[in-house]
């Protein structure tokens, strides 16, 4: 199979790549600044960078991870309380199993991301 062939950057965008790249760098090199300090050092090794690369998607995945629970949290609760309202009230099937619906979302999605399997 072929390769597709690279399209160039235009300026604006070469000049967003040069950014986003800089700022990388920069935490890369904070972070491992400070796992070399952790560990006594006198200077960033390749190590320290590994180890920063890795904190650094750590962070990044649990960021993630924290905006799915609270979206899964906020879809269980509002279809729990919607439901016993329907419930309590006019009872009418297609909202009750409408509710339902909605808080069994909400457990997939905490469930998925591990949120209620946690210790």
């Amino acid at each position: 199979m072929s390769r597709s062939r690279k399209i160039p950057f235009s300026l604006a965008a070469t000049d967003a790549a040069e950014l986003a790249v800089n700022k990388y760098r920069d935490d890369l090199h904070s972070t491992a600044s400070d796992a070399a300090r952790r560990r006594s050092a006198d200077q960033i090794s390749a190590a320290h960078v590994e180890i920063a690369r890795s904190e650094m998607q750590v962070a990044r995945k649990s960021r993630v991870h924290d905006a799915a629970s609270v979206v899964g949290g906020v879809l269980l609760s509002a279809g729990v309380s919607l439901f016993f309202s329907e419930w309590s009230g006019s009872k009418r099937v297609e909202w009750v199993t409408t509710y339902l619906l909605l808080g069994f979302v909400g457990v997939i999605v905490l469930v998925g991301n591990g949120s209620m399997t946690k210790r």
